[in-house]
């Protein structure tokens, strides 16, 4: 994938055309084009984050369903939006570990010194179940409102994919309650073994058409 993107940033600094691989090939810094591996890495992350990322959410989404028949009920009689569904299961599921980031400022978090250019590990999983951040975070509410998850980022840092893979997770959870009246489990799960995204290698089931 490298190479295939260094190839193509290439191709578009030398003739753009109307894409994204364009824009950030072109993108001027105080009057300095990018340079090229900033390019190259940040278009490998967002075709990572949109592969990776959204492929592991639906397979836990759906596998925290079959372990819960009634929500899975829940939403098929329409009692809770997709929409609040999918944020809930984005949270819940937080495939995105973990991510790192650099302090622009000295603080104190949790009381532990923070200096300006620290490196910081954020674990989402972690901060997606802070009771002081959530009411009963330790439960799955599908109708959960507020839900400011950080599932997918938070800032400067949201993911430029975000309303895509809201909407691939939804049309992918209502094509599921459409077609299957109940989804069994057929023999155990295999989790996949990454500290940077948490899901599943293997998840057999059943599905019953309705």
């Amino acid at each position: 994938m490298i190479p295939y993107l260094l190839h193509q940033v290439m191709l578009r600094r030398s003739d753009p055309r109307d894409d994204l691989i364009s824009m950030m090939a072109t993108y001027r810094v105080g009057g300095r084009l990018l340079p090229v591996e900033d390019v190259v890495l940040n278009l490998d992350n967002i075709v990572v984050g949109g592969v990776q990322t959204v492929r592991h959410t639906a397979a836990m989404g759906l596998h925290t369903l079959v372990q819960r028949p009634d929500l899975w009920r829940k939403l098929q009689r329409g009692e809770v939006s997709m929409d609040s569904a999918v944020d809930e299961l984005l949270r819940w599921t937080s495939v995105g570990l973990h991510t790192l980031r650099t302090a622009t400022r000295d603080i104190e978090l949790g009381g532990r010194d923070i200096r300006r250019g620290d490196r910081v590990a954020v674990w989402v999983w972690s901060a997606n179940r802070d009771p002081d951040a959530f009411d009963r975070p330790e439960e799955i509410l599908l109708d959960r409102s507020p839900n400011k998850h950080l599932a997918l980022g938070l800032g400067a840092h949201y993911c430029i994919g975000a309303p895509l893979a809201k909407a691939e997770l939804s049309a992918l959870y209502a094509a599921a309650l459409e077609k299957a009246a109940v989804i069994e489990p057929t023999g155990p799960v295999r989790y996949n073994r990454s500290i940077i995204n948490f899901g599943l290698d293997h998840f057999p089931v059943r599905l019953t058409p309705r």
